[in-house]
């Protein structure tokens, strides 16, 4: 189970588009606490290494696993 509770252990990444990280570069300087909120966030499973993408609050947007050699 993946959680993004308090103390949670799932590596959860948070991923700016092109688009939104130009528009974070227009300020000369950014405390890490200042930058905005981005609108995708990836998680990945320890156990099976799927990756997860959600979009901006959604349920899970798309399912990638790992192909088998």
């Amino acid at each position: 189970m993946l959680s993004n509770g308090a103390g949670h252990k799932n590596p959860s990444y948070r991923i700016y588009s092109a688009e939104e990280w130009d528009k974070i570069g227009e300020k000369d300087e950014w405390k890490f606490w200042e930058l905005p909120r981005s609108k995708h966030n990836l998680w990945l499973c320890p156990n099976c290494k799927r990756l997860y993408w959600f979009e901006d609050g959604s349920d899970i947007s798309i399912r990638y696993r790992v192909e088998e050699s």
